[in-house]
């Protein structure tokens, strides 16, 4: 994001990622916009996202962001379950030109 903004609530959160703020529609945005299909659970204290790995037995977990946080915190959230996934992948299932060997 290019401008930061403060997420106080599961309704700043859903403005940020324009959608509907409920759990179903949230979840839905972050599984479509990620690379590794991410999952995100909303409280009513914060957010806790992660994914599991297909292909492997791993499972990844950001740090829990409790309200408020930034879009910068969230962004750097995602980016480290999207390049943990990424590493975890790749463990499980070797680097891309071993795969197509």
């Amino acid at each position: 994001m290019s401008n930061q903004t403060t997420i106080t609530n599961i309704n700043d959160l859903a403005k940020m990622l324009e959608c509907e703020p409920d759990q179903d529609h949230i979840s839905s945005r972050v599984f479509k916009e990620t690379d590794c299909g991410a999952w995100i659970e909303v409280t009513e204290t914060g957010v806790q996202l992660g994914t599991i790995v297909e292909g492997s037995d791993a499972e990844v977990k950001a740090s829990f962001l409790a309200f408020p946080f930034t879009s910068d915190d969230y962004d750097e959230a995602i980016q480290y379950v999207e390049g943990e996934a990424e590493r975890e992948w790749f463990l499980a299932n070797g680097q891309p030109e071993e795969a197509s060997e």
